[in-house]
């Protein structure tokens, strides 16, 4: 999976005509939102890749959904956060995640979710071994006309893939640029 978190100052509303006067640089009141997105990428194009927005402003819900209105909205919110993701699969494994059912970025490796905890303005992180694996082993399965399994080559690759470390890249905002910094499991 991707993880992409960050502090975004936006537009205090967020209607049509104080975005548009945002993005031409107009003076306008501005409010710190916390945003995450997730993402699961498939290495096959008949799998459809899963894309969730985490939201902190819950009041927000009607403007948000209308932004992302391709988006499915998890109804209630996940751990007080407004979820909108490309399934209600993906909304349950989030709330999942939430209610401590399934495996957390806060219990990862003690770099990585201590990498997440640190003050930032932008962070990305990737499970790199995981995601190439996941990649690799949706396109090998796409390209075979029976999907009987991959061979044992390519089960030994993804061994090896899945071992491969949690990668965090991290930038806070100082003055007008991001202090660089990283993490890894």
């Amino acid at each position: 999976s991707v993880v992409m978190v960050a502090q975004l100052a936006r537009p205090a509303a967020l209607d049509a005509a104080a975005l548009e006067r945002f993005f031409k640089g107009e003076p306008t009141q501005t409010l710190a939102r916390q945003i995450g997105v997730v993402w699961y990428p498939r290495g096959d194009r008949g799998s459809p890749s899963e894309l969730a927005l985490i939201w902190s402003k819950r009041d927000e819900q009607e403007a948000v959904g209308a932004l992302f209105s391709g988006l499915v909205p998890a109804g209630e919110p996940i751990c007080n956060h407004l979820v909108f993701a490309t399934s209600d699969e993906l909304n349950q494994r989030l709330r999942q995640t939430c209610l401590g059912k399934a495996p957390s970025l806060l219990q990862a490796a003690p770099p990585v979710a201590g990498g997440f905890k640190e003050p930032l303005s932008l962070a990305l992180g990737l499970n790199l071994g995981q995601l190439l694996k996941q990649l690799s082993h949706d396109a090998y399965l796409g390209e075979q006309a029976q999907q009987k399994g991959p061979p044992a080559e390519v089960l030994e690759m993804e061994k090896q893939l899945a071992e491969l470390p949690y990668l965090g890249l991290r930038g806070l905002k100082q003055g007008d640029a991001l202090a660089p910094g990283g993490f890894r499991s």
